[in-house]
């Protein structure tokens, strides 16, 4: 260890609590922007300051302090009354959806400490996940990634979880068409304040977080919001008397005497050697030398063995029919998927029921945005009210994918099973549509004569844009 920069401040006895916390799976890491360098075009950038100039440039908006930050660029643009909110939410989708680059190689390095079950991030992107992913199980998409909503219910740690697989959780929501997720200092403190509210907060998260020790790396808040986002996650044991809560390592806290003052009587030591990066270096150094076994993940997979790959459903063929369903409907469903490939057509549908997590989001939004033909079945199971349902999720994406479709396209096309009539309970879009009923069980075949045609218009209209 004589290679490792040492610190009076995070000393010898400090590291070796963190190590055995770490052990016990009381830690969890809050990951910020600061640890976001990527590589772009052969060159290494910071993700947020390479999208705000990318959405300057979209939003064609000038005069903005260099370097700019996104919220710089989101409120320069909404100063024009005329603009619409949705948009720059939008355009920061889209761009980190195009984005094809590896994960950084601090959240690699903090994804192959085993003793993390739980990671917090403040940014919108999915670079936690993909490195969990790709360090944990080969790349394959197994990690669960939930997020903090302020426009619906938020996602909430599945009752039984027990750190398979591990989790990472956007505090301040993931990116999405729609602004549901942070992009401004506004938006950061609605949120904040969103999250200390019982009717809105994710009870499983906000219990499992109240025990455990925060590692706040690369936020490099301000020094009112530092104590602010503190606050927000631990609650009252932020204050409890003696209650040690965590440590934080960036680039700006070290150097604020009053920040670091309150954080030593409320949290935990301010690493003082360097920024989150030396810090997760070093952090990693020692691990290794503490339980050097771990490092073996074949070994530490559930199985003993190569972790296994998570089903992601059926292959989907762009341009396919996509076929929305509540489970209890999923016999009708199958049937309804038999008749259209017997006629030749392509058809998804999520047959096992994937379940919670943005894993299964991006999964049904991808084929939903690339499908010819949106088929939601309706039924009284349709109706419910208390349940949680994703087909919801589902109608609702498709809703929006419907607004970027040419209007006189029908893209969303209801089939109607039972008895069951347009109302309140049923999504208003999928209401204003013309809804098909079945005939002796089994599509009409006008029905089955506009699917073809939809998807031989999609799949024209793709040939001719390439």
């Amino acid at each position: 260890m004589e290679s490792i920069r040492k610190t009076s401040e995070f000393d010898q006895r400090d590291w070796r609590m963190l190590l055995g916390d770490i052990a016990q799976g009381l830690v969890v890491p809050v990951i910020g922007g600061e640890l976001l360098t990527v590589s772009i075009d052969g060159q290494k950038k910071p993700l947020y300051e390479y999208l705000a100039e990318c959405l300057a440039e979209r939003l064609q908006v000038e005069h903005l302090p260099k370097p700019s930050t996104i919220s710089d660029v989101v409120h320069a643009y909404l100063q024009d009354g005329k603009n619409p909110i949705r948009t720059p939410y939008f355009e920061i989708w889209d761009i980190l959806r195009d984005l094809n680059c590896e994960p950084p190689e601090p959240l690699c390095q903090l994804a192959a400490i085993p003793g993390f079950t739980m990671f917090i991030t403040t940014t919108c992107d999915n670079l936690m996940r993909q490195a969990v992913d790709k360090v944990r199980f080969g790349g394959n998409p197994t990690a669960l990634q939930l997020s903090f909503n302020r426009s619906a219910a938020s996602d909430d740690l599945p009752p039984d979880f027990n750190g398979a697989p591990p989790v990472v959780y956007h505090v301040f929501g993931q990116a999405a068409n729609l602004p549901t997720y942070v992009a401004t200092d506004d938006d950061m403190l609605n949120f904040g304040r969103l999250w200390q509210d019982e009717r809105h907060q994710p009870r499983a998260i906000s219990s499992f977080l109240r025990d455990k020790f925060l590692m706040v790396l690369g936020c490099s808040f301000e020094n009112w919001l530092s104590r602010f986002f503190l606050c927000a996650l631990k609650g009252d044991m932020l204050f409890a008397e003696k209650n040690r809560c965590g440590i934080l390592a960036d680039t700006r806290s070290r150097h604020d005497e009053q920040l670091t003052l309150f954080l030593s009587r409320r949290m935990g030591p301010v690493y003082s050697a360097g920024g989150a990066e030396e810090f997760i270096s070093e952090l990693l150094e020692r691990w290794k030398e503490y339980a050097p076994e771990s490092m073996n993940w074949s070994s530490t997979s559930p199985s003993g063995g190569k972790a296994p790959e998570p089903y992601l459903g059926d292959e989907f063929v762009r341009g396919s029919i996509f076929i929305s369903y509540a489970s209890e409907d999923s016999t009708c469903a199958l049937a309804l998927e038999e008749q259209l490939r017997q006629v030749g057509l392509d058809v998804w549908l999520d047959k096992h029921k994937l379940g919670a997590g943005a894993d299964y989001r991006r999964l049904i939004f991808h084929n939903i945005e690339h499908c010819s033909l949106f088929i939601p079945i309706i039924s009284h199971h349709v109706e419910t009210v208390a349940e949680r349902r994703y087909f919801r999720m589902e109608w609702e994406h498709a809703a929006e994918e419907k607004k970027m479709r040419s209007p006189i396209a029908q893209f969303i096309r209801p089939v109607v099973i039972d008895d069951t009539r347009p109302s309140v309970m049923i999504h208003e879009e999928i209401n204003k549509c013309t809804w098909v009923a079945l005939e002796d069980n089994r599509l009409p075949q006008s029905f089955i004569t506009h699917c073809r045609e939809s998807i031989r218009q999609q799949r024209r209209e793709e040939e001719y844009a390439r």
